[in-house]
Parts: structure tokens; sequence; C-alpha cells
């Protein structure tokens, strides 16, 4: 639990630069994808296949506006 919460602060900082909202959704998206890589048993390729289908929901959601 406390290595997913690391790990998602990482993610975040990672993503983001100094302004605070995009931190809150890259913090969560850590989660997530910390939490399904601990469900799938420290197996990589499901985090990689959450983390393209989130990035490309956004970029047709991006498309569509």
């Amino acid at each position: 639990m406390q290595s997913t919460v690391i790990n998602s602060l990482i993610f975040a900082s990672v993503h983001v630069d100094a302004n605070w909202e995009p931190w809150i959704y890259y913090t969560l998206m850590g989660g997530i994808l910390g939490t399904t890589y601990l469900l799938a048993k420290r197996d990589i390729r499901l985090n990689i296949l959450v983390h393209m289908g989130t990035n490309l929901a956004v970029f047709a959601l991006a498309a569509m506006s």
C-alpha cells in the first residue's frame, strides 16, 4: 500500500509541472496503475494496456472537442 502511494506521487511528478490541479489526476492514475500491477500479480503487461487505454480515451475526447 505504502509503495503504491509513493509510486503514484512519482508517476505524477514525471507527468506534470508545478501546476497543482493535474497532480490530482495523475496521482489517481498512478494509484490505479499501481493497484492493477499488484492485482495482476506483478505482470506489467496489464499496466501497459491500462495506460494505453487511458491515453487513447484522452486523445479521443480531445479530438472530439
